[in-house]
This record gives structure tokens, sequence and C-alpha cells, in this order.
């Protein structure tokens, strides 16, 4: 499937903004004050980013449908594929999140090995994924009840395990020892951080 629009972008089904408020409840504490971030997949008006702007230093984001209004003075957002190189130098970023992304990537290690790369030393990667006991769920919520995206949920290509989305971050390079991984939202999504 190809998509055409960002989440977000078009009115959305009745629980996407709680279930994103969940996200961005989880990985809010992770985000260091005065940090430079950058949110990939931050959808077409980066929400999360105006959200975490007042705490933070700078902020970008990348998503193939972006908007400019309504921006704070610290967030750049650019229009761009999460297949591509990211166009920034190695060691840039305190923190890099991917809020409900990586389950939407073909080859999340490929991203995941940019990330690594633009994180600094001691910076942080900060992920949320549905589990693979979420399938049947999302599934349901959003082709038989209309209460969550039917574009988003059929455009995902991964679910995870807490082993497998481990072993996704380990491919890229980041060490096992550095790495936590959690479910949360009664076990239908998983929350990582790795340390670079």
């Amino acid at each position: 499937m190809t998509r055409n629009a960002s989440h977000f972008q078009r009115k959305e089904p009745f629980l996407e903004k709680p279930v994103s408020a969940l996200r961005y409840k989880k990985i809010l504490p992770n985000i260091p004050k005065g940090s430079y971030v950058l949110d990939l997949g931050c959808g077409f008006d980066a929400k999360f980013l105006k959200t975490i702007s007042p705490i933070i230093k700078k902020g970008v984001g990348i998503d193939a449908f972006v908007t400019k209004k309504g921006l704070e003075d610290n967030i750049k957002l650019i229009s761009s594929s999460l297949d591509k190189k990211l166009p920034f130098d190695s060691n840039t970023f305190d923190a890099v999140t991917l809020l409900a992304v990586i389950e939407h990537l073909e080859q999340p290690v490929r991203l995941l090995q940019e990330v690594l790369r633009v994180l600094k030393p001691g910076g942080r990667l900060l992920i949320t994924a549905p589990s693979r006991g979420a399938k049947p769920l999302l599934e349901f919520l959003a082709y038989k009840l209309k209460l969550l995206s039917s574009r988003e949920v059929a455009d995902h290509k991964h679910y995870f395990t807490e082993i497998s989305l481990r072993g996704q971050l380990v491919k890229a390079g980041f060490l096992r020892n550095k790495i936590e991984v959690e479910s949360f939202e009664l076990g239908l999504n998983l929350f990582a951080k790795a340390i670079k």
C-alpha cells in the first residue's frame, strides 16, 4: 500500500487522539530538558514536537507529508521519506523518537542504523510499537468498529514482541545491555529505549 497522506492529515477516527496521547505520556519522562530531538514519522502537524516544544532546545520532524503552519520557533519540519539517509551529521541529536512508526517500515533495521549514526554518544532512541498480541484487537477496532484508522492499521508491516523489537535494535548496532523493552497499555504496545 502506497501512502498518500500522513497520520492526522485527514480527519481520523475517534480513538486515534486518545491513543496518541497515551504514547506521548509514556515517552515524555524520557525526553531530556534542553535537548535536541528528532521525531521520525512526526505526522502531518508534528503534534508530539509541539507538545514538547517548551522543554526542548530544538526539535526536527521528518514525515512524507508535513505542514509548516502553526510551528513553534524551535521546531523545523522536513518533508521526506524515512527510506532515505537522514540529512544530518553524525552525533547530532540527544534523542530520537519513533512513535507508532517502526511497524510501518519495510526494513526497520536500515532506519535504526541511521538513528544510531545521528544520535550523540549517550543519546537515546525512544520507540513505541504495537505488540504481536494487539493485531486482532487493532484490526477489530479499525475494520469493524471504525474507531481507529483502517488506513494506518492496513499499513502495518510488522508487529513485535519484546524479543523481536530488541533483536531489531541489536541488528542495527545498539548494544544489548543498553536496550530496555517493556509492554504498556495492557500489553497492546511496546516501549523501547536504546542508549548509544
